[in-house]
């Protein structure tokens, strides 16, 4: 079973092509739908949706998951249009993250990492996606709380 949070009241007529028996849709704020409910999950997904976030927030949302997840998977983009050098992502502050457009790149290793998480696949790499501009990264892992007993 899949339970998909998002914020707009019209979740259900957004989805509407791509709804199958085995989703919840839940229209509601993510973060208060974590500390309303006491499910907990095999994975949490973040597609496009860190990055959008202050570090603040997106360290929230770490600190509730990790007694509610065995894993946390993502998949952010890292737009970089106005480098002129590739980016160490490793090397932007934790606490700052480097602000393009309407994006964060945050230094996602060092956040989960701080918040207690390991990661089991992690990377950085330039997307050939058409909507991307040549400097535009894609950053994605899977990271679970530490001492989880979690396998993939």
């Amino acid at each position: 079973v899949w339970d998909v949070v998002d914020f707009p009241d019209s979740l259900h007529e957004i989805n509407a092509g791509v709804l199958s028996p085995n989703m919840n849709l839940i229209a509601d704020y993510p973060l208060d739908w974590l500390k309303a409910t006491s499910t907990n999950y095999d994975a949490v997904l973040f597609n496009r949706t860190l990055a959008a976030m202050p570090v603040s927030e997106f360290r929230r949302y770490l600190r509730i998951l990790k007694t509610r997840t065995s894993y946390v998977v993502f998949n952010e983009p890292g737009k970089i249009l106005f480098l002129d050098n590739d980016l160490d992502i490793d090397s932007i502050d934790p606490a700052c993250p480097l602000r393009m457009s309407i994006w964060n790149t945050h230094n996602y290793r060092k956040v989960f990492e701080e918040e207690g998480y390991e990661f089991v696949h992690y990377d950085a790499v330039r997307t050939t996606h058409h909507f991307s501009a040549p400097q535009h990264f894609v950053i994605q892992g899977i990271a679970r709380p530490i001492g989880s007993s979690a396998s993939i």
